[in-house]
């Protein structure tokens, strides 16, 4: 079974240097001629699929020069200077430094964060940790 806990929407990550960090919103056109660090290809997350999408009715194919798995190594690599990303708001609470976010301009396309559990799943301790997932992102229970 997989609950939706919350949507949100996609913003930009840039490295704290970089020219549009003095924008408030970013478009994605200003970012066609960056490289992208993204969430893998392979075992696709909704991120990915997202990204992706939401970059195609930009009229842009992201050109990506890294693929990371973990939620705070597009932010790390961004902050070193390896590219942009584009991630769920909720990541611009890491404070990486060197890196800045910029919510994105022309696009209110949203992703879903969501949590699975084997249907039938009666363990005590699982639903505590959904009970405590819930409280912190603020989902429904």
């Amino acid at each position: 079974m997989v609950r939706v806990l919350r949507r949100e929407p996609l913003i930009a990550a840039l490295p704290a240097s970089h020219p549009l960090t003095a924008r408030r919103t970013v478009r994605l056109a200003d970012l066609r001629d960056e490289p992208f660090i993204c969430y893998p290809a392979r075992h696709r997350s909704v991120v990915y699929d997202t990204v992706f999408d939401v970059c195609q009715q930009a009229g842009l194919v992201p050109s990506v020069a890294q693929e990371v798995g973990e939620t705070a190594t597009p932010v790390s690599f961004v902050a070193g200077g390896l590219g942009v990303a584009l991630v769920p708001a909720s990541v611009r609470h890491l404070k990486v430094t060197g890196s800045q976010f910029r919510p994105l301009a022309g696009t209110t396309r949203e992703v879903q964060l969501a949590v699975a559990v084997r249907t039938g799943e009666d363990s005590p301790h699982v639903a505590k940790v959904l009970s405590r997932t819930h409280t912190l992102v603020g989902g429904p229970r």
